[in-house]
């Protein structure tokens, strides 16, 4: 009926297709690996003074805020990239960066089942 015509796989392809193909291969799983390793190695600390700078802190007691909040992230009690994000955020508005932060972060805590003390003494 139909005629069998030899497909294009059936020819015999140089080794240097097969060499190009496994590196090309071998490349994108290894980007894939680092692309998945990667945000446990580029988990940059966060910084009490640098966040204290940043958030415009006005007393001892926001200082203190900030230094109880990282603790808990030592901890591992709140996680880096809840406080990070929340730090992100609050540094991003206009006015009253701290009361942001610290708002966010008492609200966001306690959704977790993580009390922070509105004053720290």
């Amino acid at each position: 009926m139909f005629p069998i015509r030899p497909s294009r796989h059936d020819q015999d392809v140089p080794s240097s297709d097969i060499t190009a193909k496994l590196l090309r291969l071998t490349v994108l799983l290894a980007l894939l690996a680092v692309g998945r390793a990667a945000p446990a190695v580029a988990a940059v600390r966060l910084d009490a003074e640098k966040m204290k700078v940043a958030l415009r802190t006005a007393s001892r007691e926001e200082d203190g805020f900030i230094d109880r909040v990282l603790v808990l992230v030592e901890r591992r009690t709140l996680s880096h990239r809840l406080v990070d994000a929340t730090f992100q955020w609050a540094r991003r508005k206009q006015r009253r960066k701290f009361q942001h932060f610290k708002r966010a972060m008492i609200v966001l805590a306690a959704r977790r089942g993580v009390r922070i003390p509105a004053k720290i003494r």
